[in-house]
C-alpha cells in the first residue's frame, strides 16, 4: 500500500501517520538515521505525537518517551510550553526551581518510571534541608504542572505529584502551635491569659 493510499502524504522529514489493519495509527518519524515509532487508538493522538517528536529532533531535543529522563522532559517542557503561555518573571519562577531543585534530585529518573513514592522522598528531603513553605510550595507547583502536561502530551498515564497520590508541602495551620512550642500565647501553652 502506498502512502498516498494509507493517507495524505506529508513532506520530506515529516514523518508518517497511517491506519493499521488492527485498527490503530501507527505514527513514524526519522531521528539521526533511527526510525521511531509509536501506536496510539486515533489518528489525532499520533499526529501529535509525531509533531511534537519532528519539533524536538528539529530543536535538537529528542524526546522518546521510552527512555527520556525527567531532566530532558523538563527541558522541552520549559522550551515548548513554558516559554510562550506565562510571563518572562513567572518562567524564571519555573526555571529555577527546576535548575536548582527538581533536576539534581530526580532529573535522573526515567519520566515513564517516575512513582509518587519518589516524589513524596524529594519533597520530605526538600522539607528537611529548612526551605521554606513558600519554596516547597513553588517546587511542588512546577514539579505538578510540569508532570500534568506531560499527562497531556500522552506521555505518562499520570501525575505521580498529583495530591491525590503525595501529600503536598503546606504551612501549618493558623493558631496551631508548631511543635516544640511552649509559648504562653499560644493554644495549648502552659500559661493562661485570665491570670490565675
Amino acid at each position: 500500500m502506498s502512502d498516498v493510499a494509507r493517507g495524505k502524504r506529508n513532506p520530506n522529514g515529516l514523518g508518517t501517520t497511517y491506519k493499521r489493519k488492527d485498527g490503530r495509527y501507527e505514527a513514524a518519524v526519522s531521528v539521526g538515521g533511527k526510525r521511531l515509532r509509536e501506536y496510539f487508538r486515533t489518528r489525532a493522538e499520533a499526529d501529535a505525537w509525531r509533531y511534537r517528536t519532528v519539533a524536538d529532533r528539529d530543536g535538537g531535543v529528542v524526546l522518546d518517551s521510552n527512555n527520556a529522563t525527567l531532566a530532558k522532559y523538563l527541558e522541552v517542557w520549559l522550551r515548548d510550553s513554558v516559554s510562550i503561555s506565562v510571563s518572562p518573571k513567572t518562567y524564571e519562577g519555573y526555571e529555577s526551581d527546576v535548575r536548582l531543585h527538581i533536576a539534581p534530585a530526580l532529573g535522573h529518573v526515567k519520566l515513564k518510571d517516575l512513582k509518587p513514592v519518589q516524589v513524596q522522598r524529594f519533597y520530605s528531603e526538600k522539607a528537611r534541608q529548612g526551605l521554606s513553605v513558600r519554596t516547597q510550595k513553588g517546587i511542588h507547583g512546577t514539579l505538578s504542572k510540569a508532570l500534568k502536561q506531560a499527562v497531556r502530551w500522552g506521555e505518562m498515564p499520570f501525575n505521580p505529584a498529583d495530591r491525590d497520590y503525595v501529600d503536598a508541602p503546606k504551612a501549618p495551620a493558623r493558631g496551631r502551635p508548631l511543635r516544640g512550642d511552649k509559648s504562653p500565647h499560644k493554644r495549648g501553652g502552659p500559661a493562661t491569659l485570665r491570670g490565675d
